[in-house]
């Protein structure tokens, strides 16, 4: 049956049945557009519900990639002045020092001959070592070695001449090494792996031997 054979049958009808039919279609009409518009309007706030969801997403992730590498690179950079330690006599080598931390801290295993080491404390925590120095005595040379090495997030200001003025630069072991000589005496600086290190060679400006010497720490 066509849309005209309904309409025909229905204008065949008594008026009060044909009034009633009419309300009836009105009504399902009526009833139709206002479904059609909740379905839009439930569209609609859907939308913007997943907008917020993908908005908050966004801004977690930005949050993230800011806080993440600072939690996980929490090694803020702390600064000491000469007043700021206390240097005391060491009871201990590097190489025990390394030992017994469990650290990959390098040093020159030329313990034979005599050497000295001081510990340089934080003056308000004398159990909290920042600096350790030990002076060696090459057993082959004679020579004089300082060796300096601090953790990689501290700055002690008494090696602020290690970080101004005009240093070279050369390789020893993939590591690159800055230096400086002066009056017969060669001023070192790297980093390696959580640790900075200043090394001072007292009567030498032979770099052949300082890479040598240098070169020798990594195989201890």
């Amino acid at each position: 049956m066509t849309e005209k054979d309904v309409h025909q049958l229905i204008e065949e009808q008594t008026p009060e049945l044909k009034k009633l039919v009419y309300e009836h279609i009105r009504e399902d009409a009526e009833r139709s557009v206002t479904e059609g518009a909740k379905r839009r309007q439930r569209r609609k706030r859907l939308a913007v519900r997943l907008c917020s969801v993908a908005a908050a997403f966004v801004l977690v992730a930005v949050c993230l990639s800011v806080v993440l590498p600072i939690v996980l690179n929490n090694d803020s950079v702390v600064r000491y002045s000469d007043a700021d330690i206390t240097y005391l006599s060491a009871e201990f080598t590097l190489k025990e020092y390394s030992q017994q931390h469990g650290s990959e801290i390098l040093y020159l295993d030329w313990y034979e001959d005599i050497h000295d080491a001081i510990k340089g404390c934080d003056s308000s925590d004398l159990n909290k070592i920042v600096h350790i120095q030990e002076n060696l005595i090459d057993p082959q040379t004679g020579r004089v070695v300082a060796v300096n090495v601090i953790s990689h997030n501290v700055i002690i200001d008494k090696f602020s001449s290690y970080d101004t003025g005009v240093f070279e630069t050369t390789l020893s072991n993939n590591i690159v090494l800055s230096y400086r000589s002066k009056l017969n005496q060669t001023m070192v600086k790297f980093e390696y792996g959580n640790y900075k290190y200043y090394i001072e060679f007292k009567d030498t400006s032979d770099m052949d031997y300082i890479r040598e010497t240098i070169e020798s720490m990594f195989k201890n």
